[in-house]
């Protein structure tokens, strides 16, 4: 049995399968699971649905009143959204790691993030700066990563699966670039935490990967 007041932080850059990983630990664990990229990209959508993309200041004013919580590792929140545009959406999928990059908006974003690792005794948190910046004292600290050829193939699958347009090349420049903000930003980069594990992810499944973070938390390798 794992102990159901642990906290884990997992984090890693576009396509590592990260997202499908906290999911499916979180499944074999009955830890809550909250994936903090789903926040960015939420704000992401509400900025360009009110062309408020370059005017981080109005865009919190107006995200502070809405609320924003988890539920079952999806973002839930007062303002009116469709869940598919989060991970659909080409003005948020080509935007977000901007947006994430904002310090005013980040900033808020860290606050609510925060507060709800604080709030939860045992939980999963899932992003890009989870071990080294919302959850620095997590019981345990995983950092997956893989290279952009693989990320851009698992994305470029996913959204043919979704019958959504998608160009391979498009895919792979925009991980890349995306990797590429979120590790130089000022404020919060993504960044491998000192004391976590950090697993490649390549050659491995979902179900693999798993097993390897159970193990670890079990101290059996």
């Amino acid at each position: 049995m794992i102990d159901n007041k642990i906290k884990i932080a997992i984090d890693g850059g576009a396509g590592t399968g990260k997202t499908s990983v906290a999911n499916l630990l979180s499944d074999r664990t009955n830890l809550e699971y909250i994936n903090t990229g789903e926040m960015y990209r939420l704000f992401t959508l509400i900025s360009f649905q009110n062309n408020l993309l370059n005017e981080s200041q109005k865009l919190v004013d107006l995200l502070k009143e809405n609320t924003f919580n988890y539920l079952g590792g999806k973002i839930i929140s007062s303002y009116d959204f469709n869940n598919d545009d989060l991970h659909t959406s080409l003005d948020v999928i080509n935007n977000v790691s901007k947006v994430a990059a904002d310090e005013i908006v980040r900033t808020y974003a860290m606050e609510l993030q925060k507060q709800i690792a604080r709030d939860n005794e045992g939980i999963i948190l899932e992003g890009r700066d989870i071990g080294s910046e919302i959850m620095p004292n997590a019981d345990f600290k995983f950092f997956l990563t893989v290279s952009p050829e693989v990320a851009a193939t698992r994305r470029h699958e996913q959204m043919i699966a979704k019958g959504k347009e998608s160009n391979y090349d498009d895919v792979l420049s925009n991980i890349i670039e995306r990797n590429k903000i979120d590790s130089t930003r000022t404020l919060s980069p993504l960044v491998k935490a000192e004391d976590a594990v950090e697993i490649k992810t390549d050659n491995h499944t979902v179900s693999e990967i798993v097993d390897t973070i159970i193990k670890r938390i079990k101290n059996e390798e």
